[in-house]
């Protein structure tokens, strides 16, 4: 099982963090990033997640930088939105992030003395530029084709959600049947089936002359 990590325990030459993915926990993540009901997301098995994460030379004063690589396997099944047949997916998805520390959110005692307001904001407002000129330190020192950045909190990198998100970003938006020939017959009789030829009426008051017009022809 894949589980939060906690950054206390990263050696300097970083951790390998190797999990499986148990099919329940696929489902109960996948639940959430299905389109809808008609195109849900299964997983057919257990996947797997193989991710190194590397503490960098950026320290910053709020933590470290922490650089995460790896890769991410999962068999998913879902349907297709227009014949809604079924679809296998499988899924080999390489996950790459920067990931900064984020800056603690200032806690406003509740009752505080007025007075001290003007002072505490001026205190804060420091706090924002120091962290912003550190972060800007950090964006200069990083290469402008390095992978994508984000930031963690609380000292800890929630490994479940990249890997959730790394997954979801491997289904379209709009999943169809490699096959397209055969998906069209399948929806022009999905769209027959729905909607049958309207049968034509015939009044009644004309029913004696269609019966002598069969019999004469």
């Amino acid at each position: 099982m894949i589980e939060v990590y906690d950054l206390r325990q990263l050696p300097e030459n970083g951790d390998d963090v190797e999990a499986v993915l148990d099919k329940s926990w696929l489902d109960a993540e996948l639940a959430e990033g299905a389109l809808s009901d008609e195109t849900p997301l299964v997983a057919l098995r257990d996947g797997s997640a193989k991710i190194h994460l590397l503490p960098l030379e950026m320290e910053s004063a709020l933590g470290p930088v922490v650089h995460v690589r790896g890769t991410v396997q999962a068999c998913i099944a879902t349907a297709c939105v227009r014949c809604l047949s079924d679809i296998q997916l499988e899924i080999d998805t390489p996950v790459e992030w920067t990931l900064f520390p984020a800056a603690p959110t200032p806690k406003v005692r509740p009752g505080a003395d007025e007075a001290a307001a003007p002072t505490d904001r001026a205190t804060t407002k420091k706090s924002k530029k120091k962290a912003k000129k550190e972060e800007e330190a950090q964006a200069e020192a990083i290469d402008p084709e390095s992978p994508e950045e984000a930031t963690y909190s609380d000292g800890e990198i929630d490994l479940p959600s990249i890997v959730r998100e790394a997954i979801l970003l491997e289904v379209a938006m709009n999943p169809s049947c490699a096959d397209e020939a055969g998906c069209a017959d399948r929806t022009a009789a999905l769209i027959a089936a729905v909607n049958p030829p309207e049968v034509e009426m015939v009044d009644p008051r004309w029913a004696a002359l269609e019966a002598l017009k069969d019999k004469l022809s």
